[in-house]
């Protein structure tokens, strides 16, 4: 091997095990420019692994068309399925579910949210977490982190319950009332938060009521009628 060729392979060798020790440095202090290059390969990454309705109905809240509603609800398809604004035809409403979502999702879409302009949120979400092999820890601690971003953006947030399912497949109506039980008492905590117990009206016997649902999950019209019927009055209220 000649002088020049191990000059080469030392040289390499230095960039490599210096390569190696900034980025074990830059992942345990997190420095720049890795922690910004793991937030930017998220992002995209979650871009491109987001299901296409997702990916479409975010692109559409993004145009920010519209910034003087009353109220936005915030879920996933059980909030996405209904007609709010036909509901509650006195209230400009903005709808921000979206089928599919869950805790995570809505995180990343916060800015489209805030930009409703609206100071009532109406949230449900966790089925599709818990669907997805979340822990009722996790799905709280995403829950709360969006409770928070909203009240930082002034609006007075209505945690509605987490619907229970009517077949309960994989024991989830145990996690859900669990997760239930914590947001109650998370809504304790803040005077800008109510927790409104849906399940009450239309579960019986820890499971949804069979003649609300068309698929043991999602609400029939009869079902969005007996919702509107129980938040109405927090609808209605001045604050």
């Amino acid at each position: 091997m000649t002088h020049q060729g191990s000059l080469t392979i030392i040289a390499v060798a230095i960039c490599c095990i210096f390569s190696y020790l900034f980025g074990i440095i830059s992942w345990r202090y997190n420095i720049f420019p890795l922690s910004r290059l793991r937030a930017l390969f998220k992002h995209f990454k979650d871009a491109k692994d987001a299901p296409a309705y997702y990916q479409i109905k975010t692109s559409f809240f993004d145009l920010k068309s519209q910034t003087d509603h009353d109220i936005v609800f915030i879920g996933d398809s059980i909030t996405d399925f209904s007609e709010w604004n036909e509901l509650f035809p006195n209230s400009k409403i903005a709808n921000r579910g979206i089928s599919g979502d869950t805790t995570n999702g809505i995180l990343n879409r916060m800015d489209s949210i805030y930009s409703t302009g609206a100071k009532k949120a109406f949230i449900m979400v966790g089925l599709n977490d818990f669907n997805s092999g979340f822990t009722e820890l996790a799905v709280l601690r995403n829950y709360k982190s969006i409770v928070e971003k909203l009240v930082e953006n002034g609006m007075n947030v209505f945690i509605q319950s987490t619907l229970l399912t009517a077949n309960n497949l994989g024991n989830v109506n145990r996690k859900i009332t669990e997760l239930n039980k914590s947001l109650y008492s998370y809504s304790k905590t803040n005077n800008k938060l109510t927790f409104i117990d849906l399940n009450s009206t239309l579960s019986q016997s820890n499971t949804l009521n069979s003649k609300l649902t068309v698929d043991s999950i999602h609400l029939n019209g009869l079902g969005y009628a007996k919702w509107k019927e129980i938040i109405a009055p927090y609808i209605e209220k001045v604050n």
